[in-house]
């Protein structure tokens, strides 16, 4: 996030940093674990395990919006930045990044509100996955949990410009 590491507020950012990638691994490893003893299970063993396919879902959908949030932590989205080819002024290159971030945070607004919605509906009505019978909501809430974090680390880039002027020893540049 380009805090400076001796603050305080750098080395928390250096915990959540690692503690994400961490969270990230394990989930990857984790998922990577429940296809191939799904698989082996089926087509090897010919005898499938009842639920694991939607407990490898509910870890996949969790991994991805987790993983979405990370890369907004990281400005690591996948993008077209046509504007290093163009070669506009740098003034230029940040009002259109800002602009960029403006877009992205109405983007993650809207799918956090619509999620959350969601989530709360299925929460409410009690709704329970069939295969294993677990509360739907526990799958259902990762793309509301990850567009909120999405949705809080956008605007924090929008801010951000704000936030380095009024503590600029708290940061190391973008």
């Amino acid at each position: 996030m380009g805090f400076a590491p001796g603050t305080r507020v750098g080395r928390l950012v250096r915990l959540l940093d690692l503690s994400a990638k961490g969270l990230l691994v394990a989930g990857g490893l984790l998922l990577t674990v429940t296809i191939i003893v799904q698989v082996a299970l089926r087509y090897v063993f010919k005898a499938p395990l009842f639920g694991l396919e939607e407990l490898s879902r509910t870890i996949a959908l969790w991994l991805y919006f987790s993983g979405a949030a990370y890369g907004s932590a990281v400005d690591g989205q996948i993008k077209a930045d046509i504007l290093e080819r163009l070669g506009p002024p740098p003034a230029v290159r940040r009002i259109l990044h800002r602009v960029s971030w403006i877009l992205s945070s109405v983007a993650c607004g809207l799918l956090t509100f619509y999620s959350w919605r969601y989530a709360l509906w299925v929460y409410e009505s009690g709704e329970l996955t069939t295969g294993l019978w677990w509360p739907r909501v526990i799958s259902v809430s990762s793309a509301a949990f990850g567009g909120a974090a999405m949705l809080l680390l956008a605007v924090f880039q929008v801010v951000r410009p704000h936030v380095e002027a009024a503590a600029p020893q708290d940061f190391e540049g973008l």
